[in-house]
Order: structure tokens, then sequence, then C-alpha cells
């Protein structure tokens, strides 16, 4: 037979009588957040498990929004039938680090560091052999205006390293037509980049950029 169910239906939602949103690190899901002005204000750090075949290489990956602007997102998977799936499920197309223009290797990362200290939050993460021979760190401090986002490596060789930033700036630098230099791999997502643009900088340089509207 055929079970059914009724189910209220509401007006209107009730009213939140819980606290506002704190900051936490969920260690069954390897992720850390940082909240501020009772959750409008959100940075996140992917720290854990790599998920298998379903997963994406994003190791590492930060979000940060505050209210409805979405500075670094995660865009998930836009189709599961399209071409552009191996776009989704590269590094590239995530806030996380690459070397060497390849996507990650499917490594599960851990936590190192995690307190929460009056006004700061610090959050410091750590993968091993995301690249071959490569160990990778990412430290996030988030005071009450600000944060602060470091990442390190270590290898066994001269490596290059890559971290895209996707948020809608104005970076205000002198960029020329330029092609990606990346990995061939169908996963890679360099063969995914059109109209690309580059500019170099010296060692030492400070670069501002500032945000387009949202």
């Amino acid at each position: 037979g055929v079970q059914t169910c009724a189910l209220p239906i509401w007006e209107s939602l009730p009213a939140d009588a819980g606290e506002p949103p704190t900051s936490l690190t969920i260690a069954s899901q390897g992720y850390t957040v940082h909240r501020r002005e009772g959750g409008r204000a959100y940075v996140a750090l992917d720290w854990g498990e790599s998920g298998g075949g379903h997963g994406h290489p994003d190791r590492l990956n930060l979000l940060i929004a505050h209210g409805a602007s979405r500075w670094l997102d995660d865009l998930g998977t836009g189709s599961y039938v399209d071409p552009s799936l191996h776009w989704y499920r590269s590094t590239l197309a995530h806030n996380a680090p690459l070397v060497d223009g390849r996507s990650q290797a499917r490594v599960n990362g851990w936590c190192v560091a995690d307190e929460s200290a009056g006004a700061f939050d610090i959050v410091a993460a750590r993968v091993d052999k995301l690249a071959p021979g490569v160990r990778m760190e990412r430290t996030i401090v988030t005071g009450p205006d600000y944060v602060v986002d470091e990442v390190r490596w270590v290898a066994d060789r001269e490596i290059r390293v890559e971290l895209p930033m996707h948020v809608p700036v104005s970076p205000g630098l002198p960029f020329a037509p330029a092609t990606l230099d990346g990995g061939a791999g169908t996963e890679d997502g360099f063969a995914f980049v059109s109209n690309a643009e580059a500019a170099a900088l010296g060692a030492g340089s400070v670069a501002e950029a500032h945000a387009e509207s949202f």
C-alpha cells in the first residue's frame, strides 16, 4: 500500500530562539568555522578527509563570507553530465593550493592547532603528500575585523605553488593576456580557463585588491 503523512504548513518561519552561532571545529568532517557579528561574518577552512571518489581535491580550501557577500566561495558541482564536471573537480576551481599546475593528490589532512583566545580564533591544518614529496600547511587567524591567511610548505625539490582565489576584485596590477601554465590532466582544470591575464610581481611586492560590486 501507499503511506501518506501530513506535514504542517507554516505561513511564516518561527522566530529563532537559539543563541547566535559561534566558532567551532567539526572534527568528524575536518572543518573549522570562525564566526563574527552573530554569524554574519563567516570564515571556514576545509582540512579533513578527502571524501573518496565523490569528494574534490580541495584540502586547505578557504571560504569567506560577510552577510550576503561571498568573498571566497565553494561552487560545488555545476553539472554531473556536462564536461564542465571536470572543472568543478579540479583544485584550480577551489580556493586551495596546488603544486606544479596539477590537482592535489587524494589525501587527508589534519588539524594541528585550534584555539579561540579572546577576540581571535586560530586554526592551522596540514596535509602530507599533497603532491609527491610536499607537505603543505595553512593557518587562518580571524580577528575582530580582519583575517590573516598564511600558506607554508616543505618540499624535497624546487616546486611551484599556486593559490587560486576566486573573488570578484579589481587588483589594480599591470595585467596582460597570457596562457596559464598548468597540467593537461582532465581534472587539473587548466583546459577550462579562457581569456587569462597575468601580472608579474617582484619578490617582496605588496598588492592591493579592491572588491567589485557583488
